[in-house]
């Protein structure tokens, strides 16, 4: 992608969040800068210069509120998508799209057409008493897997490189359809129902559908209150001890990785002008 074409949608981005960020701050909404977002916000204060995401985690139950009320609020061009409202949509988090600017993710079998995005992902409780852990945490685990199998052939980024369990896993999906022709919006139901399942007791937080599994958890005094922190040229909230969560995620987060082990979408933009014309 070219430099300027990736920084167009990356303000494009910083747009959506902006709105994002207001009907936080109008409906008393918590929310965090999450993942490679964060990491921008402290390295680079902002994007990443080779990102072409954005990552905001809220907990559970302002994420549901959040569900409830974005579309009533959201300006014209901008549409909330979760698997609930949405018939076409099969992800777990939620989006906010910006249907003026069009993508081309080419990371899937058959690649998806899509709009600008940010990424909205709830973070739910787990227990402290280590029995109840384990049985979440695989419960969660089994869940996860069985939604990934059904969406196999259109959501799973299948040029990742991937751990030995992974590839296994992949294995006896791609070769023997395990799991594979399942609903997507069923094992996305199921999936849940196990996250939002009341906790007491809760110790860490945990954004049970990351792509970092459950290296994504956090005590819960990580987050905190929040604390804000420069992102372009705005303020944004983001955990109350942000190297807690990025050694855990990053290890040596200031470091920037060489060329070849930068993480980018595999993305062709195809946004259109005015009259119509690709640029």
């Amino acid at each position: 992608m070219e430099q300027s074409l990736l920084r167009e949608l990356q303000l494009c981005e910083l747009n959506i969040l902006k709105e994002f960020i207001k009907i936080c701050d109008e409906h008393g909404l918590k929310y965090y800068l999450g993942g490679g977002t964060l990491l921008g916000a402290i390295r680079h204060k902002g994007f990443i210069p080779w990102d072409d995401d954005v990552d905001m985690y809220m907990l559970r139950e302002d994420y549901e509120k959040f569900m409830e009320i974005a579309n009533e609020c959201l300006p014209s061009h901008l549409r909330m998508h979760n698997f609930r409202n949405d018939n076409e949509y099969i992800s777990y988090q939620a989006v906010i799209m910006d249907s003026k600017f069009k993508l081309k993710l080419n990371h899937t079998k058959d690649g998806i057409d899509r709009n600008a995005w940010i990424d909205v992902w709830p973070i739910d409780k787990m227990p402290g008493n280590k029995i109840a852990f384990t049985l979440r945490k695989y419960r969660i685990l089994y869940r996860r897997f069985r939604y990934q199998a059904s969406v196999f052939d259109t959501m799973v980024d299948i040029k990742k490189k991937r751990p030995f369990k992974e590839k296994v896993l992949m294995f006896f999906v791609s070769n023997l359809g395990v799991g594979r022709h399942s609903n997507p919006k069923k094992m996305l139901e199921k999936l849940d129902k196990v996250l939002k399942q009341p906790i007491k007791n809760s110790r860490y937080y945990l954004n049970g559908m990351s792509v970092y599994k459950f290296k994504n958890m956090m005590p819960v005094e990580v987050y905190g209150e929040g604390k804000k922190y420069p992102f372009e040229d705005i303020l944004v909230n983001g955990p109350e001890d942000y190297n807690y969560f990025l050694e855990k995620l990053y290890g040596d987060y200031m470091t920037p990785p060489s060329d070849k082990e930068k993480n980018r979408h595999n993305l062709e933009i195809t946004k259109e002008s005015d009259n119509d014309e690709k640029i």
